[in-house]
């Protein structure tokens, strides 16, 4: 914190993400994490550097109520769930303020802001698309379109072809990722990780992209389970995955990939 031109006036919390009341050098008192100034983000308006500042209270607030929801807490940070309302009916619900800020046309909770514009196409225009991707479907069109179950999609990542989990750290943020991608595409993930700063760790190969997705799936489900979640901020992966991150104190490569491998063991299929 020191290093950063931030000094703590309470003592340090005893984790990374808890907040800390610190002094910026400039003589204003911020609220800190240790996780945001690892990650070079620093709460100071006046001191951060442009795109690494910390949206304000009012501004996150205002931003929050021009989306239709009603903020029923302080604001914690982009990236951290946020409990609100949803001001015309009243429905609560939790986003963060990326997640607002990336549909910003969606006002208010799903049926409110699906009540604001009709986007549902023509119900049997709906049914033909469906039927040309070879789907029958079973039930009334309810307002979206779907493109074929994860094995025979026509467009998108193809989960029939091979896979491998991977897992990267990054020692200046202090972070781990886990991550998939298809084998073809091996050297273009990678490498765009790679450009940001991250280092591989371990891969590991999969039969195809189902059974890669779902070791991921189920490795993040034990994360979570044991209160480890998302770490890093959206603005810091611009290759995306931000999502798969976690703070390196809460668990180190080793046992990380040891769930990995565990996860795949359970989840390989049968000979």
């Amino acid at each position: 914190m020191l290093e950063a031109g931030i000094t703590p006036v309470d003592p340090y919390p005893g984790r990374t993400d808890l907040p800390w009341l610190c002094r910026c050098r400039c003589q204003r008192d911020v609220v800190e994490r240790l996780t945001w100034v690892r990650a070079g983000s620093i709460g100071c308006v006046v001191r951060a550097p442009r795109g690494r500042q910390r949206v304000a209270d009012e501004q996150a607030e205002a931003e929050l109520r021009a989306a239709s929801w009603e903020p029923l807490g302080p604001y914690p940070s982009s990236q951290t769930l946020w409990l609100s309302h949803c001001r015309p009916c009243g429905a609560e619900g939790s986003h963060t303020l990326n997640n607002i800020r990336a549909a910003p046309r969606r006002h208010g909770c799903r049926p409110c802001a699906w009540a604001t514009v009709d986007r549902r196409l023509p119900q049997q225009e709906a049914i033909s698309l469906m039927q040309s991707a070879g789907m029958d479907p079973l039930a009334e069109y309810m307002g979206r379109t779907r493109w074929g179950c994860r094995w025979c999609a026509i467009r998108g990542i193809d989960y029939t072809a091979p896979f491998l989990v991977y897992l990267i750290t990054h020692d200046q943020l202090g972070a781990r990722k886990i991550g998939i991608c298809n084998v073809v595409n091996r050297a273009r993930r990678l490498t765009a990780h790679a450009e940001e700063g991250w280092q591989v760790v371990h891969t590991l190969n999969t039969p195809t992209g189902d059974h890669a997705h779902r070791v991921e799936q189920q490795v993040l489900a034990e994360l979570a389970a044991r209160g480890i979640g998302p770490y890093l901020a959206i603005e810091i992966m611009p290759q995306g995955g931000y999502t798969e991150t976690v703070d390196a104190e809460a668990i180190d490569a080793p046992d990380l990939w040891q769930l990995i491998v565990g996860s795949e063991t359970v989840m390989r299929p049968s000979p």
